[in-house]
Parts: structure tokens; sequence; C-alpha cells
């Protein structure tokens, strides 16, 4: 008896799944839900996928669904670019200490533009420019010194563009390492200023300040990002 009032609860009962109109509506509703499912597995499956192309297979367009390329040995370098910054915190600082740059803004500057994921822009700019600006250089006598800062600087002005816009932004609202390297109040930044700010000013003050903070940002990037699309796009799709 509890095995029929089972098979007879919910929306559709057991003896309804017996009727050929109900049978089709149930199948309807299977195939749209693992549509549903399939759409929603799809961004991420195609995102680790295509994380093992070649990174001008990954940017080509019109992109390829099954990978042409196929590189496992990326997982293991990305996973030694994932180690947490608070691992090198303690001899990093120290090493501030001993080469006596506290109260400089030199070590955030150079905290910030000495990015891994900076790197790789760069590479993958360097390599969508075409071989034959290089092999002509050569043909010309020029040595590899002068071929990068008579050929590929030039070329590189938008992709510098971009590094030094989001090196701004980063300095700009970094907290942690302004906090711990400058202990002189005459060179507190935005962030370490709107933490001090504590308890001695009302909420009011403290949004307009925080106000204040958000709008260079926006306006570097309202000024500037047709230089940034433009020095990705040179760096990603090209070559």
């Amino acid at each position: 008896m509890s095995k029929l009032s089972n098979k007879n609860s919910g929306a559709i009962v057991f003896t309804d799944l017996k009727r050929p109109s109900v049978k089709i509506g149930y199948a309807l509703i299977i195939i749209i839900m693992v549509l549903c499912s399939v759409i929603c597995v799809f961004p991420p499956l195609w995102v680790m996928v295509s994380s093992l192309k070649d990174i001008k297979e990954f940017l080509s367009i019109p992109p390829t669904i099954i990978p042409r390329s196929f590189h496992p040995e990326k997982l293991i370098e990305t996973w030694t670019m994932m180690l947490p910054n608070t691992v090198g915190l303690v001899p990093l600082y120290k090493h501030i200490i001993n080469v006596k740059l506290l109260n400089s803004f030199i070590p955030l500057w150079l905290m910030r533009g000495a990015s891994a994921y900076y790197v790789i822009v760069f590479k993958s700019f360097f390599d969508s420019i075409s071989k034959e600006y290089i092999e002509a250089a050569r043909i010309d006598g020029c040595t590899d010194l002068m071929i990068f800062f008579r050929i590929v600087v030039p070329l590189s002005k938008p992709v510098i563009m971009v590094i030094t816009l989001f090196t701004l932004n980063g300095v700009w609202s970094d907290f942690l390492w302004p906090y711990l390297t400058l202990t002189d109040k005459n060179l507190f930044t935005v962030m370490v200023k709107l933490y001090r700010m504590g308890t001695n000013y009302s909420i009011d003050k403290k949004m307009i300040a925080m106000t204040f903070a958000i709008i260079p940002p926006i306006i570097l990037f309202a000024i500037f990002q047709k230089h940034i699309m433009t020095g990705f796009s040179l760096g990603g799709i090209k070559g």
C-alpha cells in the first residue's frame, strides 16, 4: 500500500504516465532540462578544455570547439603561478628593509610591475610581432639589442601602455604593501588613509573619500580604454 501511495504522489502520478499525452509532455520536460544542463555546463567545460590550447588558438576568431593543439604541461606551469602572495611576504619585507626602501613608493611600483600575468601579456605580444621585421633588421646588420630598442619597443607601445595603466591602477588600489612599507603619514596612499580614518570621521565623509578613491581609475579607463583594447587585441589575436 505504501509503494502505491508513493507512485501516486507528486505532480505526475504513476497512473498518468500511461496516457500518451502525459508521456509526451514528460519527455519534453526531460529534454528541456537536459538542454538547460548542457547550456549551463558548456561554458566552464569549454574554458577548461580551451585553457590547454596554444595561446594563439585560444584567442583565435572564430573559436575552435575541438582543440587542434593540446598542452597539459600548462597545468603544472600555472600551478607554480598560483602560490599565494603571502608565501613571499616575510622574506620580501625583510629585503625591503635591508635595501632601505621603507617609506618609499619604489617597492610598490616594482611589486606591481613585476607580475607573472604581465610577463605572459608581454610574451604573447612579442610572439605576435611579424618575424619579417626581425629578419629585415638582421639583414641590415642590427644587433639583438638594436632590434629590441629600434623595432620591438616602438611596436610595443600599445601593450606597454596597457601594462602601465594596470600597474597604476593596482598600486592605487593596493592596501597591504603600502600599509607595511609606508610608516610616514605624509606618504600614506589613499587606501591606507581610508583605513586610518577609523571612527574619527562620520560615515558620510568616509563615503565621499571612497568616491574620490574610485574616480581616478574610472577616468583613466574611460580615457585610455581604446588603447587597452588595442593592446590586448594585438597581443592575443594577431600572428
